[in-house]
Order: C-alpha cells, then sequence, then structure tokens
C-alpha cells in the first residue's frame, strides 16, 4: 500500500470517528470543538506509539 493511499484511510477513519461519536457537539457546548485528528494518536511522530 502507498503511503499515500495509507495517508487516505487515516483520514476517512478520523473522519468517520468524529461523525460517529461527536456529530452532536455543538449542541452541549459552543465553545469547546469536541474532534480526533491526527495529533491524538501521532502526537507529532510519524509512527503513533502503540498503546495496548
Amino acid at each position: 500500500m502507498s503511503n499515500r493511499t495509507f495517508q487516505h484511510l487515516m483520514i476517512k477513519m478520523t473522519m468517520e470517528i468524529n461523525e460517529k461519536y461527536f456529530h452532536n457537539a455543538s449542541a452541549y457546548s459552543t465553545k469547546a470543538v469536541l474532534a480526533v485528528n491526527c495529533i491524538t494518536c501521532h502526537n507529532g511522530k510519524a509512527h503513533p506509539e502503540a498503546k495496548f
């Protein structure tokens, strides 16, 4: 799998997580934005640390 394909899969995954778990976030608060993004797992690293 190419890096570009893998990157697209990661973006799709984060979009699906945000839609599934945070789609009603604005109903709870107008100041905070609840969502996951790349930094949530990667913390600035190319490969996220395994957390088992």
